[in-house]
């Protein structure tokens, strides 16, 4: 592609090459507004969660990243606590139960959008080979790519994987039985936090993991996300937990993939997410 550009000129690019170029660096990033930028990504969509305190993080949000205003769980009715927390395995601090609602919100809008499938990203996310425009720029090839391995991916993790450190930071057995008394889980966590590389693909299977802060959701995974939530049940915990369980009461916990190359982090100096809640009670 790079080679076409040199060759016909960046004029005859389309506007789908034209945001992949700028993606992968191969042209300079344009100002958001282009018109290549504010086209639809394909058949999925992506969106951020934005608290107060963090807006000054995102002052210009790339048109094609639809906001979702953050749940705050500090502002919750300690009634809505109660009630959320009577149907969960363990009491839910306001922050993680602020959490869940926004990520909640976020899937709903992506099916009443019709996407096909929706990175979330939290906003102490950080694209670790660019901007965010670029990171936007290529979801839709690592969608195709991971599709291209996996056609019935459910969950793509951009954000770190370790396994093991899953397993560790659960303290009860009894918070997520269904997860922890899994033999494949279990094996996983021993052998490697990293999971199993497909081929030379550039792609690892991978087992639960923390760090929820950029995944791409797959339709599918986010209507037994909505609908376990509505019946509460499994019971809730922690969304980088319960939204492992969900996977595995439908069976989907061998259809999670993640890149070989980290590509998202948690920007640092700002404080996690569930501290931007407010008073974490």
């Amino acid at each position: 592609m790079g080679l076409e550009a040199l060759r016909r000129g960046v004029e005859a690019l389309s506007h789908e090459q034209r945001r992949f170029c700028e993606a992968i660096g191969l042209l300079s990033p344009t100002d958001a507004r282009c018109v290549w930028h504010r086209r639809p990504l394909g058949d999925g969509g992506a969106q951020l969660i934005l608290s107060p305190a963090r807006q000054h993080l995102w002052p210009f949000p790339p048109p094609c990243l639809a906001v979702t205003p953050a749940t705050m769980g500090a502002e919750l009715p300690d009634e809505q606590v109660g009630a959320l927390n009577q149907r969960a395995r363990r009491p839910l601090s306001r922050g993680e139960l602020g959490i869940l609602l926004s990520n909640r919100q976020c899937w709903k809008h992506a099916l009443e959008s019709k996407w096909e499938w929706c990175l979330v990203l939290e906003d102490d996310a950080e694209f670790l080979h660019g901007s965010a425009l670029q990171l936007l720029g290529l979801l839709e090839h690592l969608v195709h790519a991971a599709s291209q391995l996996e056609p019935n991916w459910q969950l793509l993790v951009l954000s770190p994987v370790d396994t093991d450190d899953f397993v560790a930071c659960i303290s009860d057995d009894a918070h997520a039985p269904s997860l922890l008394c899994d033999r494949r889980l279990r094996a996983c966590a021993r052998t490697s936090p990293n999971a199993a590389p497909l081929d030379d693909s550039g792609w690892r299977r991978i087992g639960p993991t923390c760090h929820a802060f950029a995944w791409i959701y797959r339709a599918q995974l986010m209507k037994h996300l909505l609908d376990g939530f509505a019946q509460m049940e499994p019971p809730l915990n922690p969304l980088d937990v319960w939204t492992w369980e969900v996977m595995h009461e439908h069976g989907m916990l061998d259809l999670a993939l993640a890149p070989d190359e980290l590509l998202v982090s948690a920007r640092r100096g700002v404080g996690s997410v569930k501290k931007a809640q407010g008073h974490d009670e």
